[in-house]
């Protein structure tokens, strides 16, 4: 009882003395408080009283009032930060925390990315560490994901965000799970959140559990604004297994699959197209059912043999490849399409 009414006491106490001090201009803010903040940068981990009101506060209890947190940008007459957590709600996925052991913090905490908070001076208890510069890139990445996901904008520490394998970005308002880059191209499969035709479950904080692994895209020009989650290390691991699965039983049904096409040459086999607008450049194969079949030089080059159909209506003549390069080009696909492995190895033979 004792111990309740000091509280109390101290709740009106400091009422009182907020309104006394507003009443005659008095800043909230001891010197020393100033001085504090005068000092303080982009980086820094402060120890603040947590960014609530009175009445919200002195509900809080005793030894939680205070929080460090991560200055993200800094004004005039505040700053604005996120706050840490050494155990965060189970409700904050993947991608809306990262990690830190810095230099003051007594345990290693996360910073927490679901909320950015407004302090002032007279809030700071202490200055307890910096971040180091070279985690801002994936800060920032971890800030940029937490906004999409919740459809707001919350300040980055820079401009810099790259996009990684793991990751999954929204882009042209859907949902792709990045499986490689090269070369700025990203290869990409697409995900569903609802069960969807030909599609492998496959759990992730994202909650977009059904991912397309029949076919990968290329995706050319996503940004870093198209960042919306990062698969865990557990959940990298599982769609490992989940893709070479699928591989294996994919590389069994194209050996059963594979059959001579009936084909036709609209072009030299062998005849480089380039794209009139992207800068991209696709190898001519054969025709079949007045469908071009391809494969993309440069993913050819980063030892990506796949074969697709498209029209070239888009592209225009460029070279063509010499016959040594042909042959050996139509070799590794072969070995790679065993669904095309009958029809490349005729035309191997008419090479030769």
């Amino acid at each position: 009882m004792r111990h309740r009414l000091k509280e109390y006491f101290i709740f009106f106490k400091r009422i009182l003395t907020k309104a006394y001090r507003r009443l005659f201009n008095k800043p909230l803010y001891t010197p020393w408080q100033m001085a504090l903040f005068g000092r303080l940068k982009v980086g820094d981990i402060v120890f603040c009283e947590m960014a609530l009101d009175e009445l919200a506060l002195f509900k809080v209890p005793d030894g939680h009032k205070n929080r460090p947190y991560v200055i993200v940008k800094k004004n005039d007459d505040h700053f604005l930060a996120y706050a840490c957590s050494t155990h965060p709600s189970r409700s904050i996925n993947n991608a809306q925390k990262y990690l830190i052991n810095a230099n003051g913090l007594r345990q290693s905490s996360y910073i927490l990315f679901n909320n950015v908070y407004k302090l002032r001076p007279e809030k700071l208890k202490f200055s307890c560490g910096q971040l180091d510069h070279n985690l801002y890139k994936e800060l920032n990445r971890r800030i940029i994901m937490s906004a999409n996901q919740k459809g707001k904008s919350f300040p980055t520490f820079t401009n810099t965000a790259p996009i990684l394998k793991n990751d999954i970005i929204r882009y042209e308002k859907k949902y792709w799970l990045v499986d490689g880059i090269v070369k700025k191209r990203i290869y990409a499969y697409r995900l569903y959140g609802h069960k969807h035709k030909d599609c492998a479950y496959f759990k992730n904080g994202a909650s977009l559990n059904y991912v397309d692994l029949s076919r990968y895209v290329i995706i050319s020009d996503a940004l870093s604004k198209h960042l919306y989650y990062h698969l865990s290390s557990d959940e990298s691991l599982y769609f490992m297994q989940l893709k070479a699965k699928h591989n294996e039983a994919a590389h069994l049904k194209n050996q059963n699959k594979a059959k001579t096409l009936s084909y036709r040459f609209d072009y030299e086999c062998g005849t480089i197209f380039k794209h009139r607008v992207q800068n991209r450049c696709l190898v001519y194969l054969f025709t079949s059912h007045n469908m071009c079949y391809v494969t993309d030089l440069e993913a050819c080059e980063n030892d990506d043999f796949e074969i697709f159909r498209t029209d070239l209506d888009y592209y225009e003549i460029d070279d063509v490849l010499t016959p040594a390069s042909l042959k050996d080009l139509l070799r590794e696909l072969a070995r790679a399409n065993l669904r095309y492995k009958k029809t490349l190895d005729k035309i191997l033979g008419s090479l030769s």
